[in-house]
């Protein structure tokens, strides 16, 4: 009995924007991403990098994931929460779009920063959006507008109690006239 292959993760139907390549931002060596590496050590200077074009394509959906793979999808399900965040962004910031694309910039790098270093991203990403869209005025409050993320987008309680503390931390620290470099000021 032959044993079939996702086509997804088949190297066989992968095409050439499937694999790329990026500077590493400790050393300047390049490195190679599959789509399917989470992150890969730099040949240079041996630290961990975070793929900026992390794709699992069907895994993230699939109920054979695990047995396809070989391993638990729990740590790909943030990225439909991601997707989530992305349109509330995109919604509330789409008559600025020239602090939308900075927005969206200071994002991708914080959650480069998170993926080298393993941690969960998607908290910091959603206090992100909620905090640039009270200062625009776009949202009354963070705490309410975190509370329909839950509710009625499905955000899991825990990620929305981390993304609530850090609120509550970047407000302190601007009360408190502190400059807030995001995202290392607030996960260190």
């Amino acid at each position: 009995m032959r044993i079939q292959k996702c086509p997804g993760q088949d190297t066989r139907y992968w095409k050439p924007e499937d694999i790329s390549e990026r500077n590493c931002p400790y050393c300047g060596k390049p490195i190679e991403f599959f789509k399917t590496d989470i992150r890969a050590k730099c040949p240079g200077c041996g630290r961990k990098v975070a793929n900026p074009s992390f794709n699992l394509g069907c895994a993230e959906w699939c109920a054979y994931a695990k047995e396809c793979l070989g391993t638990d999808m729990s740590e790909v399900v943030p990225r439909k929460f991601r997707a989530i965040v992305m349109d509330d962004l995109d919604r509330l910031f789409e008559n600025l779009p020239d602090e939308l694309a900075v927005i969206k910039e200071r994002m991708n790098q914080g959650e480069l920063w998170c993926r080298e270093r393993e941690i969960n991203p998607l908290p910091l990403l959603t206090a992100f959006v909620l905090i640039r869209a009270a200062e625009h005025g776009l949202i009354d409050d963070a705490g309410k507008h975190l509370q329909h993320y839950v509710n009625d987008m499905g955000l899991p309680p825990p990620i929305a109690d981390n993304a609530y503390t850090l609120v509550k931390k970047i407000e302190d620290m601007k009360a408190e006239g502190k400059p807030v470099t995001l995202p290392e000021d607030l996960l260190n």
